[in-house]
C-alpha cells in the first residue's frame, strides 16, 4: 500500500510504488488497484469549472467535474474526495490530473486545509 499525505508531514510506501517528488504511482505488480484521494483547492471563484481525472497507463478516468457558483463558495476553498478502481500492468503509472477552466484568479492546491484535512493520493493493490 502507498499513501502521500502532505509530503512534508506524513508519507509511507510499503511497496515502493510512490514517487513523492513527481506524484506518480508505479505498479510493482499487475492487478486491480484501489485509488483514492482528497484534493483541497483555494482561490476558486464563481463560474470556474473544475475537472479531476485519474490517469492510468495513459487512459483517463473521470473522477468528476463541477462548475461552481458564488453561493457554494463562502471561503473560495473546496475539497474534492474521490475513489476509483483500475487495472494496472507491471510498471504502469497512475497520477491525478486537475484542470480548472474560467476565472482570472490563480487556483492553489492546498497541502492542508484546517476544515477538511490533508490533500492525499493513495493506491492499494486489492486483487
Amino acid at each position: 500500500s502507498s499513501a502521500v499525505n502532505n509530503a512534508a508531514s506524513t508519507y509511507f510506501d510499503n511497496a515502493g510504488e510512490t514517487t513523492p517528488n513527481n506524484g506518480l504511482f508505479t505498479a510493482k505488480q499487475g492487478g486491480i488497484y484501489d485509488f483514492s484521494g482528497s484534493l483541497s483547492l483555494g482561490g476558486i471563484t464563481d463560474g470556474m469549472l473544475v475537472t479531476l481525472n485519474l490517469i492510468v497507463g495513459g487512459v483517463s478516468y473521470s473522477l468528476g467535474n463541477k462548475k461552481y457558483t458564488t453561493s457554494e463558495l463562502s471561503t473560495g476553498q473546496i475539497t474534492l474526495n474521490w475513489s476509483k478502481k483500475a487495472k494496472m500492468l507491471v510498471n504502469q503509472t497512475a497520477s491525478v490530473k486537475l484542470t480548472v477552466y474560467g476565472g482570472a484568479k490563480v487556483v492553489s492546491v492546498l497541502r492542508f486545509d484546517a476544515t477538511n484535512g490533508y490533500t492525499t493520493f493513495e493506491g492499494v493493490k486489492v486483487a
